[in-house]
């Protein structure tokens, strides 16, 4: 509640959890725990609640070794699954829709879920190190998806290993100036576009927290 702090971005609960889920009661029990969550925030300022409307089985959908017309069928229980969670949260929260910010994942497509971001007027939360695991830039997420939409961003560097002959493994959540996502472009392509949302650093230690704080320093983005 303090007045002096600008913005503050909640993760809501994601872990063991699952908004999309084929079972009712598991979809149920998911979207309580995360109404729990957002309910615990009342009176204070939070600019954004970041919430993952899928989880692993959907993100494993796409590759099950079954005719595509199951996977079809899998999908769309799944987005159905969603808009009853995102119904039970609205109906039992105040949060604005547009505090609400879908965060991309790393299979899921996100266009799959994109009509579903327009229908609820809510938001986005852009991880660049999980679209990047599949193979694309940074700023091509915002040349497919509405830039107005997007209201935090979770940078990040990613590391590029060579296993095998033909085998490449890629490794999201680096500093920032590591790897082949291009930080340093990015950075300037979101001065260029006049990006006013949040920018989150995800890191998984303090050394490498360091090491991306000194690459926005030495780049004068800090």
């Amino acid at each position: 509640k303090n007045s002096n702090i600008k913005k503050v971005s909640v993760h809501l609960p994601y872990l063991q959890l699952n908004p999309a889920s084929p079972l009712e009661e598991y979809r149920q029990f998911s979207s309580k725990s995360i109404i729990k969550v957002i309910k615990a925030f009342d009176g204070y300022n939070i600019d954004s609640f970041v919430i993952h409307l899928t989880s692993e089985f959907e993100d494993s959908i796409i590759l099950f070794p079954i005719p595509e017309y199951n996977k079809k069928a899998l999908i769309n229980i799944a987005l159905s699954q969603i808009k009853k969670s995102l119904d039970d949260i609205f109906e039992n929260t105040a949060i604005p829709p547009e505090r609400l910010a879908l965060e991309n994942l790393e299979a899921f497509p996100f266009d799959l879920l994109y009509n579903i971001i327009k229908d609820y007027k809510i938001s986005i939360c852009f991880d660049m190190g999980h679209w990047g695991l599949n193979g694309f830039m940074p700023e091509e997420f915002f040349e497919r998806f509405d830039p107005e939409k997007i209201r935090e961003i979770h940078i990040q560097g990613m590391t590029e290993e060579r296993q095998g002959l033909r085998t490449f493994i890629r490794r999201e959540h680096q500093s920032l100036d590591k790897g082949i996502l291009n930080a340093g472009y990015f950075f300037n392509y979101l001065l260029n576009i006049n990006f006013k949302g949040s920018l989150i650093i995800e890191n998984r230690s303090k050394a490498e927290l360091i090491e991306s704080l000194e690459f926005l320093k030495r780049n004068y983005f800090l």
